[in-house]
């Protein structure tokens, strides 16, 4: 239980730092899905390679406007251009991101898991003066259990020597 709060919790922290990047690819109204595309891939790598994330992979990583159109999008399963997310959430999924995208002040992030560990993760995309530009859309496989706990173990391990030097 504790690992997969402090999961969610990592998961959340870095996707809103990223949604923060995204901002100005909304500046001409008009968004390039190349340059996009590209971007993705970027914080693909800067949130998946990061402990308690490695291991998993996305099945899709997605931005999408605030109608919930996708944007750009990439991972196993990336979702085509200008398809409607909706269609490839569950409704708790589709719920939480409504709930994202008629936040106007862009406050409202949801992480949540499935039932066979599947993480999603939606975090606003808000301009620089607040306005709403869309959502950044995370469903990545499971983090490996065993890895988690090994990554722990070496968190306490180093903590106990720098303790014990200390002392």
């Amino acid at each position: 239980l504790t690992l997969t709060l402090n999961t969610t919790g990592i998961l959340e922290t870095d996707m809103k730092q990223q949604a923060t990047l995204a901002s100005p690819y909304f500046i001409h109204g008009d968004t390039d899905e190349e340059t996009l595309t590209a971007w993705l891939q970027i914080v693909n790598g800067n949130i998946i390679n990061q402990w308690p994330l490695s291991g998993s992979s996305p099945i899709f990583f997605t931005v999408v406007n605030t109608q919930g159109q996708v944007l750009a999008s990439i991972g196993s399963h990336a979702i085509a251009t200008h398809s409607a997310v909706q269609d490839y959430l569950s409704s708790s999924e589709t719920t939480n991101l409504q709930a994202v995208l008629q936040d106007s002040h862009g406050k409202t992030s949801r992480v949540s898991r499935e039932a066979n560990g599947t993480l999603v993760s939606i975090t606003p995309i808000v301009s620089t003066r607040g306005a709403m530009q869309g959502a950044l859309l995370l469903k990545a496989t499971p983090p490996n259990s065993f890895l988690e706990f090994i990554d722990l173990l070496r968190v306490i391990g180093l903590t106990v020597v720098i303790v014990t030097i200390i002392a």
